[in-house]
């Protein structure tokens, strides 16, 4: 009787929703840094390559320090564009790649389909090669 209890709680317990894609939570990370100003954790959720287009945005050396870029950088609202918190994004392609997914979600006021892609054993969303898919709700 008791392998029965202990059986039926193992499968009850299996049964729980699958964990949420590893680069759909890269994305929400990135956005919710951006609500909390949370500049060096926005930074750290970017692509390498990200990072580089932010440093000749403002005019920083190639190799100049994360940190750096982080002193440069204003997250509050309104000071580069303005962010909806990604409640429906999704992964709408390469959910079986491992090292390539698309998420779709918002921000500034329009649908985007932004790459995240996977750089050593973390996820980071490549923020410069987003591609706007429609207006958000609301817009024209």
């Amino acid at each position: 009787m008791s392998s029965l209890v202990l059986m039926s709680v193992a499968l009850v317990q299996g049964c729980g929703a699958p964990p949420p894609d590893p680069a759909l939570v890269a994305y929400r990370q990135v956005f919710a840094a951006i609500g909390r100003d949370d500049t060096k954790m926005f930074v750290a959720g970017l692509t390498p390559a990200a990072r580089d287009r932010l440093r000749a945005q403002f005019s920083l050396s190639p190799t100049a320090s994360e940190a750096e870029l982080v002193g440069r950088l204003d997250l509050r609202p309104g000071a580069s564009f303005e962010i909806e918190l990604p409640k429906d994004a999704k992964v709408v392609e390469g959910a079986e790649d491992p090292r390539r997914r698309v998420v779709e979600g918002p921000l500034d006021g329009a649908i985007w389909r932004i790459p995240v892609v996977k750089v050593g054993q973390s996820w980071r969303v490549d923020l410069f090669e987003a591609k706007k898919t429609a207006p958000g709700p609301g817009t024209h």
